[in-house]
This record gives C-alpha cells, structure tokens and sequence, in this order.
C-alpha cells in the first residue's frame, strides 16, 4: 500500500529520486571512507603516544586523591620490581621507606588541593628489597569530574 503513490508518479520523477539516492549513497561512502581514514590515523597516534609513555626513560604514575596507583607505565613498573597489572590500586608509597611516605602524603596532597607542582628525593624498595633514591615530580591532573584530586607523578632513578 505505501508504494502506490510511486506506482501514479511519472517515470521521470522516479528517475530524479533514484538519481538523488544514488548521489546520497555516493556522499555517504565519502564520509565512510573518511571516517576510516580519520580511524587509522587516531589508531597511529594512540600507538605512538603507547610507546613514547610505556618506554620513557622514566617511570609515569597516574595517583588518584587517595594515593592509589591508576595507571603506570612499563619502565614505572620495572623500576619498582613488579608487574604493571599488580600496582593498579596499590598505594606509591608501599614502596617507600617509611620516613619518606610521610613527606610524600605532604607533598601529594599540596598538588591536588593547591594544584602546585611539587618535587622531592625519596628511597624506593623494590619488591625484592633492593632500594634506589628517587626524584619524583608530581603535578595536579588537568581535567575536573573523574581527574579532580588526581597527580601525575614522574620518577626518576638518581641513585648515581
């Protein structure tokens, strides 16, 4: 039934509708393809910026307000002697010595309130008890909602 007004429509009519949806379906490949295009590129990128931040010469730690490890990349992960998947949740300063963690809460706490970049030297132990000093830059999380409260933190191994 709904075709009947198609079936009273001159054929000239009919053929500038099937004209128009071919030029529609021309337009919309275009911008499939652009789409594709804009993917790959987005792909590219995300696997660029994978490895500047997994393979960085220093260790990157996203800290949430509770001083919670969220994200680290492979050499954050290496240096403190364990898998990347098993710091997630845990807390930087379990590796710290303990007259350390104390200065550490102090100064983490200056950047997410007072959102100040803050640097300080503290001793690291590893998962096997090893130990290293360490410079660690910390800096408020840019962004508000989830990010608020959240610190970067890079570490740098100044054990030389």
């Amino acid at each position: 039934m709904r075709f009947k007004k198609y079936e009273r429509m001159p054929d000239v009519e009919i053929s500038k509708l099937i004209e128009g949806l071919k030029v529609y379906q021309i337009e919309l490949e275009m911008q499939n393809e652009a789409l594709r295009n804009s993917q790959e590129e987005l792909m590219a990128s995300r696997k660029k910026y994978s490895d500047l931040y997994d393979f960085a010469p220093v260790g990157y730690f996203t800290i949430s307000e509770k001083g919670l490890i969220l994200e680290a990349n492979l050499t954050g992960a290496s240096m403190l002697g364990v898998e990347r998947s098993l710091l997630i949740k845990k807390p930087l300063s379990r590796f710290m010595a303990k007259e350390d963690a104390d200065k550490y809460y102090i100064k983490r706490r200056m950047v997410s309130e007072e959102k100040v970049h803050e640097t300080l030297r503290v001793k690291i132990i590893r998962e096997d008890g090893t130990e290293f000093y360490a410079l660690l830059r910390c800096a408020a999380a840019a962004g508000e909602g989830k990010n608020c409260g959240q610190c970067r933190t890079i570490m740098i191994d100044i054990t030389e």
